[in-house]
């Protein structure tokens, strides 16, 4: 069962991850009306990104059992991330400075400790955001605008679209254990992007799937904010 919550817990944070590199484009006047272009433009303009601060809330009900999963930070591009987060209860952070720098600890009062990155890599939580975000645009499927909305004060585009498990799972087979493949099903998604700048402010999936031979329910909410602003992370 843990070996099957962990892998469980590093897909959901790769999904996280990889929508988390749909975040920034370029000023957009009048409002667009062609999902497609307007996916693209905030695709794009994620590669100058700097930072931001990230928010995570994921809920996975499988088998009559209830786990949620919080966490909140920073990320500063290219590759270095704070993330403060609980898992069924246990509280513990993330720190990463580089590709080959990450820290962890179970209080805030403790030490970090480092890790060794590659088993980080092993089970799919890659901290180099951007690497992910070509491959991505591959798994947005049936993009729709359902129209213009207020988000906390902001005029957003918002879009729903679909993907494929079995696809993220291919294009990530080699970051995550072998049995994640086994993971099928599809995920339906909605998008809130602002008009004026078309930053991803807020992500939202749902997902019916099954997991060796286990059908569980996934719903999982990102939100960004302050991007491009600057953000401390802590030290080692």
């Amino acid at each position: 069962m843990k070996r099957k919550l962990t892998i469980l817990l590093a897909v959901m944070m790769l999904l996280a991850l990889l929508l988390s590199a749909c975040q920034k484009t370029a000023t957009a006047v009048p409002l667009m009306t062609d999902p497609n272009e307007i996916l693209k433009k905030s695709f794009e303009t994620t590669k100058t990104m700097k930072s931001a601060k990230v928010a995570i809330d994921i809920s996975v009900s499988a088998q009559g059992l209830n786990m949620v999963f919080t966490g909140e930070g920073a990320v500063k591009m290219p590759d270095q991330s704070y993330m403060k987060m609980k898992v069924m209860g246990q509280e513990y952070e993330m720190l990463m400075l580089s590709k080959d720098e990450v820290y962890v600890r179970t209080a805030a009062d403790k030490p970090f400790t480092k890790v060794d990155s590659s088993q980080m890599n092993q089970v799919g939580t890659n901290p180099d955001f951007l690497s992910q975000q070509v491959k991505m645009l591959e798994l947005y499927e049936n993009p729709k605008l359902i129209g213009v909305e207020k988000l906390d004060g902001v005029d957003t585009y918002h879009i729903s679209f679909t993907m494929d498990l079995q696809k993220v799972m291919n294009m990530t087979g080699q970051q995550l254990p072998p049995e994640a493949k086994d993971m099928k099903g599809n995920a339906e998604a909605e998008a809130w992007i602002t008009t004026a700048d078309l930053y991803q402010v807020k992500s939202v999936i749902k997902m019916d799937y099954v997991f060796q031979s286990v059908a569980a329910k996934l719903e999982m909410t990102m939100t960004m904010k302050d991007i491009n602003q600057p953000v401390d992370l802590p030290k080692p």
